[in-house]
């Protein structure tokens, strides 16, 4: 946590970043949710059935509210704004499309914004951490870069903080963008049909601890991997640097053991982290088949019995199956900050090296 609080603290001011990112997450949550919940209008007018009878037009619009009646009620004062009180199922076809087309403009222009917004922060923050890594480097002793890799060092400035903008990004989507995903497809289940979405909330956490725990291994290989990686480095520019040496000494098969073994060790290293980072995805999305067929057999009852419209019940199907896409996205983002955090680490030990050389407080000048 504390290495994680320390890169935060290179995104400072990070309101700057956080507050038009929450915002524009939340209008990405709704109007995509929005999105979804259209297919109720949009299957009964397409099919004449009960929706349609519920449209109709509508003088004076009611108060506010965040239910299918007042949606109803807006369609049908649109409907009357231009055809009065006459009109057809291609007339509420035409006024729901135009609906939808400028939902869905709204939702795509928030998540771009949103994803402008943390690409700057990203930039930024990138920026700060490179410059404090090569100016901390630039003063220290002559001595240090004796004991210490070149390559090793260059693996942290490069390559390590290119991973650690994972943990840095990844932090405004698990804080904002997904879980109001999650919030907004689980209000729009909710408004559909009660019965259907409490079998959801038993599938959530079930889909949470299993890729948690996935999740939870991927630390202590990360961290490996990257030292790893710096040792390949130090070996590529001690064979560069050195090459006349190392051909007149007769070294070069040497050198090609050494670069091979710790290549062999830095792939096995990545394949473990990617047999459990890939592990996540698959294993969500086969835990939400299993749970959508549940809910085939259980939704049909309740269609059968009177209990949800046909259309309320596609509608819950498709917004089932997007909640989880931001549950797996969530999970990998965790993964994602992990591997940051060990990346992190990394860079905070050479970023916290001291020159052992000083200066005397009273020394003077030349």
């Amino acid at each position: 946590m504390k290495t994680y609080l320390r890169l935060l603290g290179f995104a400072k001011p990070i309101e700057k970043y956080a507050i038009p990112y929450f915002i524009f997450s939340i209008f990405y949550a709704i109007f995509n949710t929005f999105n979804f919940v259209m297919i109720i209008p949009i299957v009964s007018a397409l099919f004449n059935v009960e929706g349609v009878n519920q449209i109709a037009a509508v003088k004076t619009l009611p108060p506010i509210e965040f239910t299918m009646d007042y949606f109803y009620a807006f369609v049908g004062h649109v409907l009357y704004l231009i055809h009065g009180t006459d009109f057809s199922a291609i007339d509420v076809m035409v006024v729901l499309a135009v609906i939808i087309s400028v939902s869905a403009f709204i939702s795509n222009l928030s998540r771009y914004l949103a994803q402008w917004t943390m690409e700057k922060m990203r930039v930024r923050t990138l920026q700060r951490i490179r410059n404090s890594l090569f100016d901390n480097v630039m003063g220290l002793h002559v001595g240090f870069f004796s004991n210490e890799r070149k390559g090793d060092i260059i693996s942290k400035i490069t390559s390590d903080v290119m991973v650690v903008q994972f943990c840095i990004t990844n932090t405004l989507q698990v804080a904002f963008r997904d879980p109001l995903l999650i919030i907004g497809y689980l209000i729009g289940m909710l408004q559909i049909s009660t019965d259907l979405s409490l079998f959801a909330a038993i599938y959530l956490p079930i889909v949470a601890v299993i890729i948690g725990t996935i999740v939870k291994h991927l630390r202590h290989p990360a961290r490996k991997g990257q030292e790893s990686m710096g040792e390949m480095v130090s070996v590529i520019d001690e064979s560069l640097t050195g090459v006349k040496i190392v051909r007149s000494y007769n070294a070069i098969d040497f050198m090609r053991s050494k670069f091979h073994k710790i290549n062999d060790q830095f792939s096995q290293i990545t394949l473990s982290m990617a047999r459990k980072q890939q592990m996540a995805s698959p294993m969500s999305e086969f835990l939400g088949i299993m749970a959508a067929a549940g809910l085939l057999i259980y939704g049909g009852v309740l269609v059968v019995d009177g209990a949800l419209t046909g259309a309320g019940f596609i509608a819950y199907l498709a917004i089932f199956s997007q909640i989880t896409r931001p549950v797996r996205s969530f999970m990998d983002a965790f993964a994602n900050i992990n591997q940051g955090i060990a990346a992190g680490d990394r860079v905070f030990s050479l970023l916290d090296t001291k020159s052992e050389v000083t200066e005397p407080e009273n020394a003077v000048e030349l």
